[in-house]
């Protein structure tokens, strides 16, 4: 199993979550477990009540892409959540609830008239991101479909290799606990919504994207990943305003004290199109009233959703010489009879179909070319052992 972006082995995961928890063996978590605790969230209830009815966090309506069916005044309680889906010590879930608790008065704050945003408040915009960037059902079934496509394709995974979606949510959370400030170096601005159409938010909120990679030919050859140049995270605070992560070598955003008002209708569709291409099911959103509005916006972007979100490459050594082996790229199945063989995984991201005006190139813009299969990197997350390119945008 490869150690790539965001690719850790279960083992190591476990126990890096149990050294910095302070857990201790199963038979005792087992004896304190609250029945009440059981239905854990993947999406914090603090994140779904600005968007709920009457901001109460007591029901919100939803419009539910896999059955293509809207559902009003659905209980907030069972929305994006599944029984121990941190496991059954539940240490992991309450450690999670600092970053909840903050995030939520945070953004009480931030709908406030006199809120200025400061360096605290884009360190918990940055790490509450990345936590739930990571943290999520949609990413968790990914890695796992990604794990079973393997099995099928080589035959039979060895036991250890297999892995549950309990476990892939615990490796992911392994990595924001190795970095909760991995995201520190992106520039943060909140989006004030000054139209009549609302943002709107899912079952897997904080998305990333990267334009810079879909328009710039030398990125095609690798998938982007969280350190890539040209990252962009979204995450929709409210109806009224979404927080954007950007990579400021790339891109710019003209801003007040990183605040920026949007009026342009068109500006909040490329905006919320991140939330129909990324979702796993669910779309939220807070007035019944806007049910129209949504399903128009669905019914234009559901297409773009990928069909798989991974791809596997399979490729057999073809020939060697003079110490230099050369693979050549063939099926699953003809690879399967080969003794030496590679197999390469490829993130897909989905493409939208507009992207926010108001998200401009930088002017002499930059990024660093490792000239290695590590693609394009931000100069913050260059490997000390590369000797990289300062490339021009």
């Amino acid at each position: 199993r490869r150690r790539g972006e965001d690719q850790f082995f279960i083992c190591n995961c476990a126990c890096r979550i149990a050294i910095r928890l302070g857990c201790q063996s199963r038979r005792h978590s087992r004896q304190n477990l609250i029945p009440a605790n059981k239905n854990q969230h993947f999406v914090p209830r603090a994140h779904l009540r600005p968007f709920t009815m009457n901001g109460d966090g007591k029901a919100i309506n939803l419009f539910n892409l896999e059955i293509d069916r809207e559902i009003q005044n659905a209980p907030v309680k069972g929305q994006c959540a599944r029984s121990y889906f941190y496991g059954d010590d539940l240490r992991l879930e309450r450690w999670l609830q600092q970053f909840e608790g903050e995030y939520a008065s945070l953004v009480d704050a931030i709908g406030r008239a006199d809120f200025r945003l400061d360096d605290a408040s884009r360190g918990v915009l940055r790490r509450f991101w990345l936590l739930q960037h990571l943290r999520t059902e949609t990413v968790s079934l990914r890695t796992v479909e990604m794990f079973a496509q393997l099995d099928e394709d080589v035959g039979s995974l060895p036991e250890e290799y297999r892995i549950t979606i309990r476990e892939a949510t615990q490796d992911a959370i392994g990595v924001f606990i190795d970095d909760p400030d991995r995201m520190a170096d992106l520039g943060v601005c909140l989006l004030r919504n000054r139209t009549g159409f609302p943002f709107v938010t899912s079952d897997n909120p904080a998305v990333m994207a990267n334009r810079w990679h879909f328009s710039d030919k030398r990125r095609r050859l690798a998938s982007p990943g969280l350190d890539s140049a040209g990252m962009i995270g979204f995450l929709p605070l409210s109806p009224d305003t979404l927080c954007i992560l950007y990579d400021q070598s790339v891109y710019s955003i003209i801003s007040t004290g990183g605040l920026a008002n949007i009026d342009r209708v068109d500006d909040i569709e490329a905006l919320n199109i991140h939330q129909v291409l990324n979702c796993n099911r669910n779309i939220y959103f807070r007035e019944w009233s806007e049910l129209g509005v949504l399903v128009g916006l669905v019914a234009r972007h559901k297409a773009d959703r990928p069909p798989a979100r991974h791809l596997l490459h399979h490729a057999i050594l073809d020939h060697e010489e003079n110490g230099v082996q050369t693979y050549r790229r063939v099926s699953a199945d003809e690879a399967r009879g080969h003794q030496t063989s590679m197999i390469h995984y490829e993130s897909v991201t989905p493409r939208p179909a507009l992207w926010p005006r108001f998200l401009r190139w930088r002017s002499g813009g930059y990024v660093f070319d490792s000239g290695t299969g590590q693609g394009f990197a931000r100069r913050a997350h260059r490997d000390r052992d590369i000797a990289y390119t300062k490339v021009r945008i």
